[in-house]
């Protein structure tokens, strides 16, 4: 076999291929290096926003939220702060132009915006310089470059060893004046300060707050320096706080830092800071006044005590207000200027419902009425602000500035009727149930028998319409006459549906409840008749005399007269509503004592041998009560049918209307009984009296 080379155009072929293959392949690689590059820029773009946003957040008080403003933060000062972590250096720090480069932020009226800028960042300098002069002003700067700064000194001072510059690498000569600065980072602030050579200026010593009124605790802050030769090393950096301001025997002594704050505590009471005074190296103290021992440097007043806040309440008895007062003080600071002084009286314990804000006075009474201001009686809450001192104590412990609920109120309604010799209307103000209370009028005489007492529970409609008429001790009401106006038996008391004279039919078939009264006596020595209880009591002479009795209202019957012998004036029987009348005669005591008023009156008394004998006492009625016997009709004052006194029944006791009491009672004259006011007695004396109280919806 032949060997044979290539032909020419075969090795052209061979070539061909070749290139080709060789450009796809450097694209290749090209391509990879350029991803690669990407790649490593995108990082560091990120590496820098992320390194300026927590520049931001740990120094905002360089960046101020204003739309349009505008910032530079450098790579420089994002690695010095130490925002660029250590391991993410050596990643980027090869980047081409790195170090040139900055993040811009700005404001766009909600948030900061970041973005990456191939420039350096151009930063303000500004200069603080005491007794030195620097031989030319800088304004700007960018990051790298360089600034080279001749400082000397005014006459009688020199430079000192070591000055201060922010924001900026640097390097300081005392001997030649020089400071270079060798990297910007930052806005630069160069502070240098020049060494007096003659010191007659005093170092200074500050204190804020140098006095005041605080709650309980206050932090002060003492600042010392000096400019000119320095402070002593002498010095005592010490204060302590004491109530006495002659002489620091009652506190203990504490170290301090100049420029940091500490905190001072007391209590309800005046307190002074004492201080050690400063000296400098030339022998010159803070003020001239004073020598090298402690002096009183701030005055301070704690008040730790809320002011007091008084709520009291009270209703009297037969009122349908209840008052008010809201007493304020404060034995310290005083009260503060932003308090509301506003009450709301809310239906709810837990919030402001159903009524509204209302300003009252210190010390001055407010009433809420529940027949005038339409309030339906039963329990409300006080809600009021609460109250604030000049430093902050709030009464209570309450939030400032939202009510709190500070009292329960109840309030009440009670209607009361005293005698007024005619009929008196009840206009329900509210509906709901009501209880009843009514006593009888004693009888007329020092001793005469004395007046029943009714109650009992009933509901009632808004606007209906009762009548009240109470007893009198002069007889109104039923009460039976005697031989003179002052021999009387004491007038029943009670609640009708109908009105109209006292003894009008129709008025009186309408009472509801009855409070009998007591029979007419003057004698110790005779027992009187006393106002019912189901039947009135019987008025009994002393002696030989006692079968002369006059006997009291029943619930079917008017008390009875017991007749004996010739000698002897009878009264008359009671009746229906009317007490019977005392035994009269033209004899040297003129006659005796009428029997009370009632459902069914007493009997008169008799007179008997010169005696003048009491009356019996009235019944008493209630719609509901065991044993009371109601009236047949609004046209018939005959008992019910088939209801005979004693009757157990309960139904003999309903009234026509269908109106009736729960929770009844009824007590007889010689017993104990509620009074018309607190408390109880034995027995109503004087005219007689009716109450009518609100109890719930």
């Amino acid at each position: 076999m032949k060997n044979r080379g290539f032909t020419l155009i075969e090795m052209l072929g061979v070539m061909i291929i070749l290139t080709f293959l060789a450009f796809i392949v450097s694209e290749v690689i090209i391509n990879n290096i350029n991803d690669t590059n990407s790649k490593l820029e995108k990082l560091a773009n990120d590496i820098l926003i992320s390194s300026a946003r927590d520049y931001v957040s740990k120094n905002e008080f360089e960046f101020e939220k204003k739309i349009n403003n505008s910032y530079c933060i450098s790579y420089r000062s994002l690695v010095v702060g130490g925002f660029i972590k250590d391991e993410m250096l050596p990643k980027i720090k090869n980047i081409k132009d790195i170090d040139s480069r900055s993040v811009s932020v700005s404001y766009n009226g909600s948030l900061f915006e970041y973005n990456v800028l191939t420039n350096e960042c151009e930063y303000s300098v500004s200069y603080e310089l005491r007794n030195v002069q620097a031989n030319k002003t800088i304004t700007s700067l960018k990051v790298g470059e360089k600034a080279e700064l001749i400082i000397t000194a005014n006459s009688n001072y020199e430079l000192p060893e070591k000055v201060v510059v922010k924001g900026a690498d640097y390097t300081w000569d005392k001997s030649t004046g020089k400071l270079v600065l060798t990297y910007i980072y930052n806005n630069v602030v160069i502070s240098v300060q020049g060494v007096s050579l003659v010191d007659a200026t005093k170092p200074i010593l500050t204190i804020d707050p140098k006095d005041g009124i605080f709650k309980s605790s206050v932090n002060i802050t003492v600042t010392v320096r000096d400019d000119e030769s320095g402070l002593s090393d002498n010095n005592k950096y010490q204060y302590c706080l004491s109530k006495n301001n002659s002489s620091p025997t009652d506190c203990t002594w504490n170290d301090y830092v100049s420029g940091t704050p500490f905190e001072i505590t007391g209590d309800n009471d005046t307190y002074y800071l004492w201080i050690y005074p400063i000296e400098d190296n030339y022998g010159n103290i803070n003020d001239d006044n004073i020598n090298l021992s402690p002096y009183v440097i701030g005055t301070y007043k704690f008040d730790s005590i809320a002011p007091t806040l008084d709520i009291i309440t009270s209703a009297s008895n037969c009122s349908q207000t209840t008052a008010v007062t809201i007493s304020i003080s404060d034995s310290g600071t005083g009260l503060s200027d932003e308090n509301k002084y506003q009450y709301y009286l809310s239906t709810s314990n837990t919030s402001l419902e159903n009524g509204s804000f209302q300003t009252y006075k210190s010390g001055s009474s407010f009433s809420f009425n529940t027949d005038i201001n339409n309030y339906t009686p039963g329990t409300y809450y006080l809600w009021i602000y609460p109250i604030k001192d000049n430093v902050g104590n709030v009464t209570n412990n309450v939030e400032f500035g939202n009510p709190y609920n500070a009292k329960t109120i109840t309030l009440k309604y009670e209607k009361c009727f005293s005698y007024n010799g005619g009929s008196q209307t009840f206009t329900v103000p509210h509906a709901g149930n009501y209880k009843v209370e009514a006593w009888g009028a004693q009888g007329s005489g020092n001793d005469g028998g004395k007046g029943g007492y009714t109650k009992g529970n009933i509901d009632m409609s808004k606007s209906e319409v009762f009548y009240v008429y109470v007893g009198g001790q002069n007889g109104y009401n039923g009460g039976g006459a005697g031989c003179s106006s002052t021999l009387t038996g004491g007038g029943a008391t009670d609640l009708r549906l109908i009105s109209g004279a006292w003894n009008d039919s129709k008025s009186l078939n309408s009472r509801i409840m009855i409070a009998g009264g007591g029979g007419g006596n003057n004698y110790d020595i005779v027992t009187p008749g006393h106002g019912g209880g189901l039947s009135g009591t019987t008025g009994i002479p002393n002696g030989n005399y006692t079968a002369y009795t006059s006997t009291g209202g029943t619930q079917t019957s008017g008390g009875i007269v017991n007749n004996h012998g010739a000698s002897y004036t009878p009264g008359t029987n009671g009746s229906y509503a009317k007490g019977g009348t005392g035994g009269c005669d033209s004899g040297a005591y003129g006659g005796s004592y009428g029997g009370g008023g009632g459902l069914y009156g007493g009997a008169g008394g008799s007179r008997l041998y010169g005696g003048q004998w009491s009356g019996g006492g009235g019944s008493s009625y209630i719609s509901g009560h065991t044993g009371c016997v109601a009236v047949t009709s609004q046209t018939s004052s005959t008992p019910k049918s088939g209801c005979s006194n004693g009757t157990t029944d309960i139904s003999c006791s309903y009234h026509y209307s269908g109106k009736k009491f729960t929770s009844t009672q009824t007590i007889t004259g010689n017993n104990t009984m509620p009074n018309t006011t607190t408390g109880t007695s034995v027995g109503h004396l004087g005219d007689g009296y009716l109450k009518i109280t609100y109890l719930n919806s």
